[in-house]
């Protein structure tokens, strides 16, 4: 008959009982060598054990036995440099924790290990490399991170099954989960560091599934990265990648959740990678993404790969420091919630969006403080007819041409509420010249917002519908006659050099604010004349600096 032992833990954190050979019961925090010792000949511990003590003479022989721990076992704050005693070890019921240990080298020891409830390798800062786990069949949680020297983590090619996510971040490569079919929860896989050396996540070839929850996230990010068979046709999850070269991802037609992608730039000239684009080959067969889709780095260098993609169930954005001059690619892309293209310092050409119908917005801006004054020319768009809002173009000096827009009719139709999302901005573009893209434009639900432009005509916009119109600092002669325009919110007309004719021989009602200033070659005893002309007074009225006096 086995063994039995009960133990009491008393204050101060003294373990009192007696020798066993068997099942030790009870809770056990080891302290001391002594604490340790009095383990001795225990083949399973029936509940917690701990060990954190910080003798820099602690051994672990006491455990050599040791093949089950049924609840929690924690190895925290210890001198160990390594825990080749443990090598009998085979369950851990609850959450095996290795962490805080300045001198441990090593876990090989761990290799006997077949099931844990989770296993946690966290900053232990000389391990170098993590292997040993061969025997590691089943797992809960799974999370490698925090250990400064870690160069490699590879040898858990008996691990089918995670119960739980994985979470691992090393200075170098990640290998050998050749097994693993599926987890319940987000993979994190970080390899990238600022070193000179390649780094390589690979070794995956069977994970299928992240579980039921379509929020888990497959995030890798490595210089290179391979060996992900089998994610397609339709990936349930969500997907994080940024890489230099990505191979091994074959065949994912649909993506369910959100998608992020980052392009690695070269990092060295004796480093020789494939070319910067084979980051992106991997999306070629992409037909939808459910969530946002965010696209970006310092190495991204065509997005012709996305030629395929026809919806976009969230966010589309594109964009950071563009190293290259044609911004293209999304030429079957139907329909997004919104789109934001953040144009680098290179591209000098906006296109291919041919096919795309509605969007929930759309921003052609630059990126945060980057100078995006090479672009000339954003083209296509031809089969866009609405835009709930906002629609903005903002900060492009270099811009002279925009076509395309031919079948626009209305921007930001469900928000007639808010500036923010039912507004049509042209805004900080002083080189272009014409805006009759937007001819057809019949409503836009909250402003009209045209800032600093160069155009001497705006377009006979004779059937607009809109509640605040802002016309600043632009070289135009008149508004052109837009008799529909025949109730405002506000009106604004500032700092337009030539304009003489105002063209709103229709206005009858302004409930807000008239500003009409600094306008000097308009009359200002025609403004007043459209002011006295409204049935009612405005809420606020401001005439002032503009050509003769008023009164």
């Amino acid at each position: 008959m086995r063994g039995v032992l009960a133990l009491l833990m008393l204050p101060g954190g003294l373990v009192v009982g007696s020798g066993c050979d068997a099942v030790c019961e009870g809770d056990f925090v080891v302290e001391t060598q002594a604490d340790l010792n009095a383990l001795a000949g225990c083949v399973e511990v029936d509940g917690n054990l701990e060990i954190t003590s910080a003798e820099r003479t602690l051994t672990l022989e006491s455990l050599r036995g040791l093949e089950r721990v049924s609840g929690r076992m924690r190895i925290a704050g210890t001198a160990l440099r390594d825990l080749s005693d443990l090598k009998q070890l085979r369950e851990v019921g609850g959450p095996l924790d290795i962490y805080n240990n300045s001198f441990l080298e090593s876990v090989t020891g761990l290799y006997g290990l077949q099931r844990a409830g989770a296993l946690s390798l966290e900053d232990n800062p000389p391990i170098s490399v993590i292997r040993g786990f061969d025997s590691l069949v089943e797992v809960g949680a799974l999370r490698i991170q925090g250990n400064r020297d870690l160069r490699r983590v590879w040898g858990f090619n008996s691990l089918a099954r995670a119960t739980g996510p994985l979470h691992i971040d090393v200075k170098g490569d990640i290998q050998g989960f050749n097994r693993l079919e599926s987890t319940l929860g987000s993979v994190t896989l970080t390899g990238r560091d600022r070193s000179t050396t390649p780094n390589r996540i690979d070794g995956f070839a069977q994970l299928r599934s992240l579980g039921e929850d379509p929020t888990s996230v497959l995030s890798l990010s490595a210089e290179s990265i391979a060996g992900f068979d089998h994610l397609g046709p339709d990936w349930g999850h969500g997907l994080r990648v940024s890489a230099f070269h990505v191979e091994g991802l074959p065949d994912i037609e649909t993506v369910a959740g959100d998608v992020e992608i980052e392009v690695f730039a070269r990092r060295t000239p004796e480093a020789e990678p494939p070319e910067p684009w084979d980051a992106l080959g991997f999306v070629q067969s992409w037909r939808a993404v459910g969530g946002d889709l965010v696209v970006g780095g310092a190495g991204l260098t065509s997005l012709a790969y996305f030629g395929a993609l026809e919806s976009v169930g969230g966010e589309l954005d594109v964009g950071g420091a563009f190293g290259f001059s044609d911004v293209g690619g999304f030429f079957a892309l139907a329909e997004a919630r919104g789109i934001t293209l953040r144009v680098g310092p290179e591209a000098a050409h906006l296109y291919g969006f041919e096919a795309l119908q509605h969007t929930g917005e759309l921003a052609i801006v630059p990126p945060p403080d980057v100078d995006a004054g090479r672009l000339e020319t954003i083209t296509g768009f031809d089969q866009l007819h609405t835009v709930d809002g906002p629609l903005v173009f903002r900060d492009l000096p270099g811009l002279t041409r925009i076509t395309g827009f031919s079948s626009l009719t209305s921007v930001g139709q469900a928000h007639p509420d808010d500036a923010a999302l039912g507004s049509l901005y042209l805004h900080g573009l002083p080189a272009l010249s014409t805006i009759e893209a937007f001819g057809a434009l019949r409503t836009v639900a909250h402003t009209l917002n045209l800032y600093h432009l160069a155009p001497t005509q705006l377009p006979r916009w004779a059937d607009l519908e809109v509640r605040h119109l802002f016309i600043v600092d632009l070289p135009v002669t008149a508004l052109r006659d837009w008799p529909s325009m025949v109730t405002l919110d506000s009106l604004t007309l500032r700092n337009n050099s030539a304009l003489y004719g105002l063209g709103l021989a229709g206005l009858v009602t302004v409930t807000g604010r008239v500003e009409i200033t600094n306008n000097p070659s308009l009359s200002c005893a025609d403004a007043m004349d459209l002011v006295q002309a409204l049935s009612a007074p405005p809420a606020e009225v401001l005439v002032d600096n503009n050509l003769g006096a008023c009164f």
